[in-house]
């Protein structure tokens, strides 16, 4: 009983494995995440983890999250700016580092009304310039969405609430059985 117990409290139920990769140019780490069903949810998931969606402080870095992930095939990439003052079209990173470098698009940032939030594009159109799109993805078009987590290399990631809530429910049982 007691080995049960403990095999629930440090089991991490379904989890999937997320692939970290360094930046040599700031030592920070990055790992692309499904998105979630908006980029408030993304975002979340990024704190999750022991980060925020990116920022992207120079050209450089555009390039390098840009190449590094082209293995998710990706179609748009959350990053972490997003608008501020909707009627003054202000930008800011989530991360509240300064804004000292964009990469919109021709014609971007487009949308005023409800376009308050940034992805990266990543093959279909402009090959890694942004664009600021509504916070839900359009569900029948088939594209494929990410985003990625920047954590500095001395963040933890945060326990895992699933474990937790696994522990709290396991006393119980054990209650019971004796």
């Amino acid at each position: 009983t007691i080995g049960l117990l403990l095999v629930l409290m440090f089991a991490s139920p379904c989890r999937a494995q997320t692939t970290w990769h360094t930046n040599s140019g700031n030592g920070h780490e990055y790992a692309a995440i499904p998105a979630g069903s908006d980029w408030q949810a993304t975002q979340q998931s990024a704190i999750n983890l022991g980060g925020n969606l990116v920022t992207i402080n120079d050209a450089v870095e555009n390039v390098w999250l840009r190449t590094t992930f082209a293995y998710t095939r990706f179609d748009w990439m959350w990053i972490g700016m997003h608008e501020t003052d909707y009627n003054l079209r202000t930008w800011a990173w989530i991360s509240g580092e300064p804004v000292t470098y964009t990469n919109w698009a021709p014609g971007e940032p487009s949308g005023p009304g409800a376009e308050h939030w940034v992805a990266m594009e990543g093959t279909r159109f402009w090959d890694g310039q942004w664009a600021d799109l509504r916070d839900t993805w359009p569900p029948s078009f088939g594209f494929v969405h990410i985003g990625v987590v920047e954590r500095s290399q001395t963040a933890q990631a945060v326990p895992e609430p699933a474990s937790a809530l696994l522990l709290i429910s396991s006393v119980p049982v054990v209650l019971w059985i004796r």
